[in-house]
C-alpha cells in the first residue's frame, strides 16, 4: 500500500501543499554522473506499490527524477536479501514523464534511468 499522508489544519480556512521533499523521502534517489549525462538510481519497496485490477503499479512522478519526458531505462530490478535479480514487468513513461511499472506482485527493487 502507498503511504497516505492525513492530517488535520488548525484552522479551516487555510490551505496546505504537501511537497516535492515528502515525495522524496518515499524514494531513495541517487543522481550520478556519467560524462556529461544525468543518471538516476532509484530504490522503491513493496510499499510503494498499489493495487490496479489484479496487479500492481508503481509510479515514480517526473519530479522524482527531473529529467523529463524523454529518458532511457537502463536497468529494472528486483532486490531480495541484498542479490539483484530479474523480474517480469511492463512499463510507460507517460507524456509529462511520469514512470508507470505494473507487476504481478508487489516487490524491492531498483530503477536506473538516463538522459539521452
Amino acid at each position: 500500500m502507498p503511504q497516505i499522508l492525513q492530517g488535520k489544519l488548525a484552522q479551516s480556512k487555510i490551505r496546505a501543499n504537501i511537497s516535492v521533499q515528502k515525495m522524496q523521502a518515499i524514494f531513495n534517489v541517487r543522481a550520478i554522473r556519467s560524462g556529461n549525462k544525468k543518471i538516476f538510481q532509484i530504490n522503491f519497496t513493496k510499499d510503494n506499490f498499489e493495487v490496479e485490477i489484479k496487479r500492481y503499479k508503481l509510479t515514480i512522478p517526473h519530479t522524482i527524477h527531473n529529467l523529463g519526458e524523454r529518458y532511457l531505462i537502463n536497468k529494472v530490478t528486483r532486490t531480495e536479501n541484498g542479490t539483484e535479480g530479474n523480474i517480469w514487468y511492463q512499463f510507460k513513461v507517460l507524456i509529462n514523464g511520469d514512470f508507470l511499472l505494473w507487476s504481478d506482485e508487489p516487490f524491492d527493487g531498483n530503477l536506473i534511468i538516463s538522459e539521452i
